[in-house]
């Protein structure tokens, strides 16, 4: 854009700079913060989500431990490390 005058530039910076203040005025920040607002309660949703499927899935766990020995002996074995008399248990390290 060409200005012929340095009044045409000066008024257009003026209009430029008014624009500015009317758009700070105007809520043009409040908008932004709403929009930041919504995509920080989408975040959080998802999170919601996936946090109460892994809530299913301990509830599960724990309904079969209550109702199964079965279940019980799983965990003690793969997570405790346990075993019953007379067994060995031998651990096979991880390669990462």
């Amino acid at each position: 854009m060409k200005f012929k005058s340095r009044k045409s530039l000066l008024a257009a910076l003026g209009v430029a700079a008014l624009a500015g203040v009317w758009l700070q005025q105007s809520g043009f920040s409040t908008f932004v913060d709403v929009r930041d607002s919504w995509r920080e309660e989408s975040r959080l949703a998802r999170e919601v989500e996936e946090l109460e499927g892994e809530n299913e899935a301990l509830a599960d766990e724990v309904e079969a431990l209550r109702q199964n020995g079965e279940a019980i002996e799983r965990v003690a074995r793969e997570k405790l490390g346990l075993a019953r008399e007379g067994e060995i248990v031998v651990e096979v390290p991880n390669k990462k």
